[in-house]
Protein backbone atom coordinates (compact mmCIF):
# COMPACT_ATOMS: atom_id res chain seq x y z
CA UNK A 1 0.00 0.00 0.00
CA UNK A 2 1.16 3.52 -0.60
CA UNK A 3 2.50 5.71 1.89
CA UNK A 4 -0.71 7.70 3.49
CA UNK A 5 0.53 10.89 2.35
CA UNK A 6 1.20 10.02 -1.10
CA UNK A 7 -2.83 8.22 -1.54
CA UNK A 8 -4.81 9.74 -3.92
CA UNK A 9 -8.10 12.13 -3.11
CA UNK A 10 -11.42 10.68 -4.19
CA UNK A 11 -11.89 12.85 -6.81
CA UNK A 12 -8.99 11.50 -9.13
CA UNK A 13 -9.95 8.11 -8.02
CA UNK A 14 -13.52 8.31 -8.96
CA UNK A 15 -12.06 9.60 -12.15
CA UNK A 16 -10.11 6.96 -12.99
CA UNK A 17 -12.98 4.41 -11.94
CA UNK A 18 -15.21 5.89 -14.53
CA UNK A 19 -13.12 6.69 -17.38
CA UNK A 20 -10.40 3.61 -16.85
CA UNK A 21 -12.02 0.95 -15.49
CA UNK A 22 -10.07 -1.74 -16.76
CA UNK A 23 -7.42 -0.23 -15.06
CA UNK A 24 -9.04 0.14 -11.36
CA UNK A 25 -7.41 -2.14 -8.98
CA UNK A 26 -7.89 -2.96 -5.75
CA UNK A 27 -5.25 -0.56 -4.15
CA UNK A 28 -7.34 2.35 -6.11
CA UNK A 29 -10.67 0.90 -4.16
CA UNK A 30 -9.03 0.90 -0.49
CA UNK A 31 -7.76 4.34 -1.78
CA UNK A 32 -10.82 5.73 -2.63
CA UNK A 33 -12.15 4.58 0.82
CA UNK A 34 -9.12 6.02 2.39
CA UNK A 35 -9.85 9.35 1.36
CA UNK A 36 -13.27 9.32 2.50
CA UNK A 37 -12.50 8.14 5.91
CA UNK A 38 -10.48 10.97 6.10
CA UNK A 39 -13.44 13.32 5.40
CA UNK A 40 -11.91 15.04 1.89
CA UNK A 41 -14.56 13.82 0.02
CA UNK A 42 -17.99 15.45 -0.89
CA UNK A 43 -21.42 14.33 -0.36
CA UNK A 44 -21.41 14.17 -4.77
CA UNK A 45 -18.04 12.28 -5.12
CA UNK A 46 -19.13 9.92 -2.84
CA UNK A 47 -22.10 9.53 -4.23
CA UNK A 48 -20.66 9.27 -7.25
CA UNK A 49 -17.81 6.71 -5.63
CA UNK A 50 -20.10 4.19 -4.30
CA UNK A 51 -22.43 4.21 -7.67
CA UNK A 52 -19.86 3.79 -9.85
CA UNK A 53 -18.50 0.84 -7.94
CA UNK A 54 -22.31 -0.95 -8.14
CA UNK A 55 -22.36 -0.40 -11.44
CA UNK A 56 -18.67 -1.62 -12.69
CA UNK A 57 -19.54 -4.62 -10.18
CA UNK A 58 -17.05 -4.26 -7.79
CA UNK A 59 -19.45 -6.39 -5.13
CA UNK A 60 -18.86 -8.93 -7.33
CA UNK A 61 -14.72 -9.32 -7.64
CA UNK A 62 -12.94 -10.54 -4.13
CA UNK A 63 -10.27 -8.99 -4.69
CA UNK A 64 -11.77 -5.37 -4.09
CA UNK A 65 -13.78 -6.19 -1.62
CA UNK A 66 -11.25 -7.68 0.45
CA UNK A 67 -8.88 -4.65 -0.11
CA UNK A 68 -11.77 -2.53 1.01
CA UNK A 69 -12.45 -4.83 4.54
CA UNK A 70 -8.84 -4.81 5.17
CA UNK A 71 -8.93 -0.33 5.02
CA UNK A 72 -12.35 -0.28 7.10
CA UNK A 73 -10.48 -2.98 9.72
CA UNK A 74 -7.19 -0.57 9.33
CA UNK A 75 -9.23 2.10 10.50
CA UNK A 76 -11.55 0.20 13.55
CA UNK A 77 -11.22 0.57 17.16
CA UNK A 78 -10.07 -2.80 18.13
CA UNK A 79 -11.08 -4.15 20.95
CA UNK A 80 -9.40 -6.60 23.55
CA UNK A 81 -10.85 -9.21 24.48
CA UNK A 82 -9.31 -9.86 28.10
CA UNK A 83 -10.53 -9.22 31.60
CA UNK A 84 -8.86 -8.75 34.98
CA UNK A 85 -9.74 -12.79 35.49
CA UNK A 86 -9.62 -13.65 31.87
CA UNK A 87 -6.94 -13.56 28.98
CA UNK A 88 -8.17 -13.95 25.25
CA UNK A 89 -7.25 -17.88 25.33
CA UNK A 90 -10.17 -18.18 28.21
CA UNK A 91 -12.68 -16.29 26.21
CA UNK A 92 -12.82 -19.81 24.08
CA UNK A 93 -14.52 -19.73 20.62
CA UNK A 94 -15.94 -15.97 20.08
CA UNK A 95 -18.70 -16.33 17.38
CA UNK A 96 -21.01 -13.79 15.01
CA UNK A 97 -23.95 -14.30 12.92
CA UNK A 98 -24.42 -11.52 10.44
CA UNK A 99 -25.66 -10.91 6.80
CA UNK A 100 -25.57 -8.92 3.91
CA UNK A 101 -28.61 -7.30 3.64
CA UNK A 102 -30.07 -6.05 0.40
CA UNK A 103 -32.14 -8.78 -0.17
CA UNK A 104 -35.38 -6.83 -1.10
CA UNK A 105 -37.44 -8.67 1.24
CA UNK A 106 -37.98 -6.42 4.62
CA UNK A 107 -38.19 -9.28 6.71
CA UNK A 108 -37.34 -8.94 10.35
CA UNK A 109 -33.50 -9.09 11.30
CA UNK A 110 -32.37 -12.57 11.18
CA UNK A 111 -29.05 -12.52 12.47
CA UNK A 112 -29.42 -10.43 15.51
CA UNK A 113 -32.28 -12.77 16.46
CA UNK A 114 -30.20 -15.48 15.86
CA UNK A 115 -27.13 -14.15 17.88
CA UNK A 116 -29.43 -13.91 20.74
CA UNK A 117 -30.54 -17.56 20.52
CA UNK A 118 -27.15 -18.68 19.99
CA UNK A 119 -25.74 -16.83 23.01
CA UNK A 120 -28.87 -18.19 25.16
CA UNK A 121 -27.28 -21.72 24.20
CA UNK A 122 -23.83 -21.08 25.47
CA UNK A 123 -22.19 -19.31 22.96
CA UNK A 124 -19.99 -16.25 22.73
CA UNK A 125 -21.63 -13.66 20.43
CA UNK A 126 -19.50 -10.98 19.32
CA UNK A 127 -22.59 -9.13 16.91
CA UNK A 128 -21.28 -6.94 14.56
CA UNK A 129 -24.17 -5.03 13.09
CA UNK A 130 -25.70 -1.63 12.38
CA UNK A 131 -29.02 0.74 11.33
CA UNK A 132 -30.70 -0.26 8.26
CA UNK A 133 -29.10 1.68 5.23
CA UNK A 134 -31.41 -0.22 2.06
CA UNK A 135 -33.65 -2.41 4.29
CA UNK A 136 -36.36 -1.65 6.38
CA UNK A 137 -34.75 -3.31 10.23
CA UNK A 138 -31.28 -3.08 10.99
CA UNK A 139 -29.36 -4.83 13.49
CA UNK A 140 -29.31 -1.63 15.68
CA UNK A 141 -32.74 -0.82 14.84
CA UNK A 142 -33.82 -4.54 16.02
CA UNK A 143 -32.32 -3.72 19.54
CA UNK A 144 -32.80 -0.05 19.62
CA UNK A 145 -36.49 -1.23 19.66
CA UNK A 146 -36.00 -3.35 22.55
CA UNK A 147 -35.04 -0.33 24.66
CA UNK A 148 -31.55 -1.04 23.79
CA UNK A 149 -28.86 2.34 24.42
CA UNK A 150 -25.89 1.28 21.93
CA UNK A 151 -24.05 4.11 21.85
CA UNK A 152 -22.89 3.65 25.37
CA UNK A 153 -20.70 0.65 24.42
CA UNK A 154 -17.25 1.60 23.95
CA UNK A 155 -14.53 -1.06 22.94
CA UNK A 156 -13.20 -1.32 26.11
CA UNK A 157 -16.56 -2.88 27.35
CA UNK A 158 -16.50 -5.77 24.88
CA UNK A 159 -15.02 -8.28 27.13
CA UNK A 160 -16.61 -8.06 29.95
CA UNK A 161 -20.23 -8.06 28.44
CA UNK A 162 -19.27 -11.36 26.86
CA UNK A 163 -17.56 -12.94 29.85
CA UNK A 164 -21.23 -11.65 31.86
CA UNK A 165 -23.69 -12.27 28.96
CA UNK A 166 -22.13 -13.92 26.42
CA UNK A 167 -23.38 -11.29 24.05
CA UNK A 168 -22.38 -8.01 23.15
CA UNK A 169 -23.35 -5.84 20.39
CA UNK A 170 -20.72 -4.07 18.26
CA UNK A 171 -22.61 -0.95 16.51
CA UNK A 172 -20.85 0.00 13.48
CA UNK A 173 -21.30 3.67 14.21
CA UNK A 174 -18.88 3.23 17.01
CA UNK A 175 -16.61 1.17 15.89
CA UNK A 176 -15.54 2.06 12.41
CA UNK A 177 -16.26 6.25 13.11
CA UNK A 178 -14.46 7.00 10.37
CA UNK A 179 -17.38 5.37 8.49
CA UNK A 180 -19.66 8.43 9.17
CA UNK A 181 -19.10 10.11 6.18
CA UNK A 182 -20.68 7.72 4.29
CA UNK A 183 -24.12 7.04 6.54
CA UNK A 184 -25.77 9.67 5.06
CA UNK A 185 -25.10 9.10 1.44
CA UNK A 186 -25.77 5.32 1.63
CA UNK A 187 -29.02 6.03 3.32
CA UNK A 188 -29.91 8.75 0.58
CA UNK A 189 -29.45 6.49 -1.92
CA UNK A 190 -31.39 3.82 -1.38
CA UNK A 191 -29.76 0.81 -3.00
CA UNK A 192 -27.25 -1.96 -1.66
CA UNK A 193 -23.52 -1.22 -2.85
CA UNK A 194 -20.49 -3.19 -2.21
CA UNK A 195 -20.43 -1.94 1.53
CA UNK A 196 -23.33 -4.13 2.52
CA UNK A 197 -21.20 -6.74 1.30
CA UNK A 198 -17.87 -5.52 3.64
CA UNK A 199 -20.48 -5.45 6.69
CA UNK A 200 -19.97 -8.97 7.92
CA UNK A 201 -16.23 -8.68 6.79
CA UNK A 202 -15.29 -6.16 9.21
CA UNK A 203 -16.37 -6.98 12.76
CA UNK A 204 -13.50 -5.36 14.41
CA UNK A 205 -13.30 -8.87 16.92
CA UNK A 206 -12.24 -10.61 14.44
CA UNK A 207 -14.51 -13.91 15.31
CA UNK A 208 -13.06 -17.29 15.21
CA UNK A 209 -16.35 -18.17 14.07
CA UNK A 210 -18.42 -16.88 11.86
CA UNK A 211 -22.22 -17.63 9.98
CA UNK A 212 -22.86 -14.94 7.35
CA UNK A 213 -25.41 -14.87 5.17
CA UNK A 214 -25.52 -13.34 1.91
CA UNK A 215 -28.74 -11.45 -0.53
CA UNK A 216 -28.42 -14.14 -3.83
CA UNK A 217 -26.52 -17.09 -4.59
CA UNK A 218 -24.07 -15.70 -6.72
CA UNK A 219 -22.18 -13.88 -4.01
CA UNK A 220 -21.56 -16.55 -2.09
CA UNK A 221 -18.38 -17.53 -3.89
CA UNK A 222 -17.62 -14.35 -3.89
CA UNK A 223 -17.92 -13.98 0.13
CA UNK A 224 -16.08 -16.88 0.66
CA UNK A 225 -12.96 -15.76 -1.79
CA UNK A 226 -12.83 -12.24 0.04
CA UNK A 227 -12.98 -14.62 3.40
CA UNK A 228 -10.11 -16.61 1.92
CA UNK A 229 -7.91 -13.70 0.73
CA UNK A 230 -8.46 -11.94 4.46
CA UNK A 231 -6.94 -14.93 5.88
CA UNK A 232 -10.33 -16.34 7.93
CA UNK A 233 -11.13 -19.80 8.57
CA UNK A 234 -14.06 -21.53 9.81
CA UNK A 235 -16.61 -18.72 8.33
CA UNK A 236 -19.70 -20.44 6.83
CA UNK A 237 -21.43 -18.05 3.84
Amino acid sequence: MEDIDRRQHLRDILKHLILEPSGFTPEHAANGLHSIMRGEASDAQMGGFLTALRLRGVDKQPQMIAALAEEMLRNALTPALETDTKCRQQFGVVADIVGTGGDGWNTFNISTTSSLVAAAAGLQMAKHGSRASSSNCGSADLLESLGCDLGIITPSDVAELLSEHRFCFLFSSTFHPSMRYLAKTRRELGFPTPFNVLGPLTNPVRPDRAVIGVHSKSLGPVMAEALHLLGRRNYAV
